[in-house]
C-alpha cells in the first residue's frame, strides 16, 4: 500500500467514526442546539414553587426547591439523599453532587431539545446524562 493510499484510507476511517460519534444516542450539547434546541437555566427551570427531574425512565428522581434542597432519589434502591444547591457570587449554579456529596459549580448544563425533552450535561468532557421530563413543584413530597 502507498502512502497516499494509506492516508486517503485513515482520512475515509476518520470521517466513518466522527459520522457515527455525531449520530449517537447522546446527542452533544453543540448538535442540539444546532437543531434548535437551547440551553437553560436551572434557577429558571426551578422558578417559584420548585422543580423536579424524572428520568424518562423512572430510575431517580430529582427535586430543586426554592429553598437551596436538592433531594434525589433512585427507586430501584429506595435510597434518598438530601443535599443543595446555590448561587453564588460569581452567578454559577452550584450543587451538591449525588455521588460524591462535593459541591460543583455549572459542571452540568440542562438542555431543551425542539421537541421539548430535555437532557442534562457534565460539560466536562460534553457527557450527557439520562434524558428526563420535568414537573413543576415536589409532586414527591420531598
Amino acid at each position: 500500500m502507498y502512502k497516499g493510499e494509506l492516508f486517503s484510507l485513515v482520512a475515509i476511517v476518520s470521517v466513518v467514526i466522527t459520522s457515527c460519534a455525531a449520530t449517537s444516542a447522546h446527542p452533544t450539547i453543540d448538535d442540539l442546539v444546532a437543531e434548535g434546541g437551547e440551553v437553560v437555566s436551572f434557577t429558571d427551570l426551578i422558578g417559584d414553587t420548585g422543580v423536579t427531574f424524572v428520568a424518562e425512565d423512572g430510575a431517580w428522581f430529582n427535586y430543586l426547591g426554592v429553598d437551596g434542597r436538592k433531594v434525589v432519589k433512585i427507586n430501584k434502591s429506595g435510597l434518598v439523599k438530601e443535599l443543595t444547591w446555590n448561587v453564588n457570587d460569581a452567578g454559577q449554579f452550584c450543587q451538591q453532587m449525588f455521588s460524591s456529596e462535593q459541591e460543583e459549580c455549572d459542571s452540568n448544563v440542562v438542555v431543551k431539545s425542539k421537541d421539548g425533552s430535555y437532557n442534562s450535561y457534565n460539560v466536562v468532557g460534553n457527557k450527557p446524562g439520562s434524558p428526563f421530563t420535568i414537573v413543576s413543584g415536589n409532586p414527591e413530597g420531598f
